[in-house]
């Protein structure tokens, strides 16, 4: 119930935050409230449809070399599911993860952590704390913002913990209270993970601009 409770606050204070963050940016003169109203009514007829293909096509195919756009769609479409299956029964529905859902929650799990790995050798030098460029970026790529960095080292930091954590429970090493310990860890990383990678995508991979 704690859990449910503070994913809940936690989400939807950083919905409300990057809402108010894209109604300043766009210096809208609509009220927020009904600024709010009409984005999700574009993004119920429209965005939904067109939008994800035009992002997966904007910020996954065309800025990355084809030997490595797997490695960007492993990752989003299995943190998807992670994400949707694992917060989704702990939130919204009274039941354990189990079944079809699990195997398919641990299956996916184990692609997630590949491309985790692949995707911090890719781009972890790319967000380092340092004030001169790396030397081989991309010119037309403009240097991410400190919130950016911390933003991804937050993300990657919460998907190690998921991977180990992950692989702990799975290991006879920790009586109940440990196990019960190592799931509310997962938990947390869950969120941890989702909530910086939420407010990343917003602000970075948003059509209008940003840096990636």
């Amino acid at each position: 119930m704690v859990f449910r409770i503070i994913s809940l606050a936690a989400l939807a204070a950083t919905a409300w935050g990057l809402g108010l963050h894209r109604y300043r940016k766009n210096q809208m003169d609509d009220s927020f409230a009904a600024w709010m109203m009409g984005s999700v009514r574009r993004l119920l007829r429209t965005r939904l449809v067109s939008g994800p293909r035009h992002w997966f096509r904007q910020h996954l195919l065309e800025p990355n070399p084809a030997r490595q756009r797997w490695i960007f769609v492993g990752i989003l479409l299995s943190f998807l599911y992670l994400a949707a299956s694992g917060l989704g029964f702990a939130i919204f529905l009274p039941l354990r993860l189990t079944g079809i859902f699990l195997t398919a929650h641990v299956g996916l799990g184990g692609l997630f952590a590949v491309c985790l790995a692949a995707v911090i050798f890719i781009r972890g030098r790319f967000y380092v704390f340092r004030d001169q460029p790396f030397h081989g970026e991309p010119p037309h790529r403009p240097p991410p913002s400190l919130f950016s960095r911390i933003l991804f080292w937050i993300f990657a930091a919460s998907g190690l913990m998921l991977i180990l954590t992950a692989l702990l429970m799975m290991l006879p090493l920790f009586a109940q209270p440990g196990l019960a310990l190592a799931l509310d860890l997962h938990r947390y990383s869950a969120l941890a993970a989702v909530l910086s990678s939420l407010t990343f995508a917003v602000l970075n991979l948003d059509p209008p601009g940003g840096s990636v």
